[in-house]
Parts: C-alpha cells; structure tokens; sequence
C-alpha cells in the first residue's frame, strides 16, 4: 500500500512557467532551492513515511523549461527508502512528464541483475486548468527479464482525469487554493488486476497539497498531505 500511495504522489508532481506564446501556469515551485514535504498516512491517520523534494536546477530554452527535483522517500521511522530525480517539462503552454521518471526505483531493487525495459507515456497537462476539463490518460508498462524469459509483465493506466472542483485545503504548511483532480487508476500483471481511485488537491506555485486513495467502491485506503513548504 506505502508504493501504491508513493506512486500515486508521485504521478501528480508536474511544473510550468511562462514561454513564448502562452502562459504556462506553475502547479510546482519552481526556484531552485525550493523544499516541499509530503506526510503520507494510512486510512486510521497514522504516519506512514514522508517524501521530500527538492528543486536542484532549473533550465530554460526558448520555449521550453525544466526543472530537476531530487526526491527522497523515508519510512515512519525516518529510514530513507530511495532517491530519485525527476525532470519536469514544459514546452508551448503543455506542461508534463515522462512517467517512466517517477516509478520508485526501490520498488525494482529485487530485478537489477535482470533486464528492465520501461514504456510509457507523458503525462500533460494544459496551460491553464478549469473545472470541468477532462485530462489525457497515460500509462506505463514495465517488463523484466532473466536471460531472456519474461518473469514480470506489469501495466499501470491511469484514466478518466477530471478537474472536479476547485477548493481550499488546510494543511499544516498553511492554506491554499486548490484544484481537485479526480482519476482512475489500475495496477495489471499476468495473474491479477487492481483497480482504484483517486484524488488530488494541487495548487498553483505548490504542487500536491493533499492525496487520497480509495478502492474500486470508493473506501479510503490511505492519503497524503503538504507539511512543510519552503519557497
């Protein structure tokens, strides 16, 4: 459930600025020394770990940006369970990323003698948001391999993105206009398939300020929440 919960943030990490021809509205910080934690907790509101991300560099050409964030996933004890870092695009107005960039490389750790391909889609998302929008769906497949034979075959699709609302959310970082993204996701191998949902808060300059996860019927499994933010 900790992965579940961890790639579910980490699929809602995105950025934009201001390029050549349009508006490019920044759903991430974007200054280079910028610090943002996220509490993750399970559905009876115990901590469950943490995962900081920091923006390490920024680059801008012509109509493009990227920003580079270095990210660290502890458990409930503060033990670091990974790193990783990921580069967040925009380009003309479309912001997105390359989903590959945000599996949790930990959750590989058992395969890394073996052969690891990795596929998938970007993840983007306009300009500006607005309730109502429906987003473009994305995927990732990864295949492992042992000299040649196929030991793991597994898909994660996210579907049916809808900008459900906008709100304000409190957490202990502060107040922040928010808007609510609603998605389905579904986790499929060779021998089973997972279908959830979920829901994140994500405000301009910020990012993910609030995450929650449910089941295919709609009972929370876990969620997340912005504690600490500095700019």
């Amino acid at each position: 459930m900790k992965k579940t919960l961890f790639f579910l943030f980490v699929i809602t990490l995105f950025i934009s600025t201001t390029v050549k021809g349009q508006e490019c509205k920044m759903y991430f910080p974007d200054q280079v020394g910028s610090v943002r934690e996220q509490t993750n907790f399970d559905k009876k509101g115990k901590t469950t770990g943490k995962v900081n991300q920091e923006i390490i560099a920024r680059d801008a050409v012509g109509s493009s940006t990227s920003v580079t964030v270095s990210s660290k996933a502890y458990d409930k004890d503060g033990k670091e369970l990974s790193v990783n870092q990921m580069i967040i695009k925009c380009n003309d107005g479309i912001f997105s990323f390359d989903m590959k960039d945000y599996i949790d490389k930990s959750m590989l750790d058992a395969y890394k003698d073996m052969e690891i391909i990795m596929t998938g889609d970007n993840l983007a998302f306009p300009s500006s948001l607005n309730v109502g929008d429906k987003l473009q769906n994305a995927s990732i497949n990864i295949v492992v391999k042992n000299q040649g034979m196929v030991l793991m075959n597994w898909t994660i699709s996210i579907s049916n993105r809808i900008v459900a609302a906008q709100e304000s959310v409190t957490t202990t970082a502060g107040t922040f206009s928010c808007y609510k993204i609603t998605y389905d996701l579904q986790t499929k191998t060779r021998i089973m398939t997972i279908n959830s949902k979920a829901a994140d808060w994500i405000s301009e300059g910020v990012g993910s300020v609030k995450m929650e996860s449910y089941d295919k019927t709609g009972k929370l499994l876990n969620y997340s929440l912005l504690s600490k933010l500095k700019k």
